[in-house]
């Protein structure tokens, strides 16, 4: 018994010896100190990306929020000017303050429906309505260039008022 003991220690004495020298465990302790780091990296990653997500959820609540306050602020510059131009009309905007059409009590208009003249002063109003915005502290200029070129003559002819009024904010 004492001799078969003896046998069995040196045979795994020698599958110890030549599993070291095949360097497993050493690459099994490098295995383990790279998932070790792989580990920490996922989570400073994760960490990050979650802080990135509520920065993103913060900023498009704040960034909705500032166009809604813009949108209204523009509809109710721009509400007199329409009075005179499109009675009982609201101009109809969407969530980036980009021109839908006009309302009225009657109808819908898509601004894609609506004359080029109509279109052309609509996208006035606007215009004026956005610049009268940051530029209610100061006067700020308002560039027009050939905007008034398909308008008939009736609303030509109440375009002044409109301007005038404009130009004294």
């Amino acid at each position: 018994t004492h001799q078969r003991t003896v046998a069995e220690r040196i045979r795994l004495e020698a599958t110890l010896r030549a599993a070291g020298e095949d360097g497993r465990h050493e690459r099994v302790l490098e295995l383990q100190a790279e998932l070790n780091e792989a580990e920490v990296a996922l989570a400073r990653v994760q960490r990050d990306a979650g802080a990135a997500k509520r920065l993103f959820n913060v900023l498009s609540a704040e960034y909705r929020t500032a166009r809604e306050r813009l949108t209204l602020q523009v509809m109710t510059r721009i509400r007199p000017y329409l009075a005179d131009l499109f009675p009982n009309s609201e101009v109809w905007l969407d969530e980036e303050l980009n021109l839908k059409g006009l309302r009225s009590r009657q109808v819908d208009e898509a601004f894609e429906q609506l004359s080029g003249g109509a279109r052309e002063q609509l996208s006035l109003l606007v215009r004026i309505g956005l610049a009268e915005v940051p530029g209610a502290e100061e006067s700020w200029p308002l560039v027009l260039g050939d905007v008034l070129v398909n308008t008939g003559a009736e609303r030509i002819r109440r375009m002044p008022r409109v301007l005038f009024h404009a130009g004294r904010k």
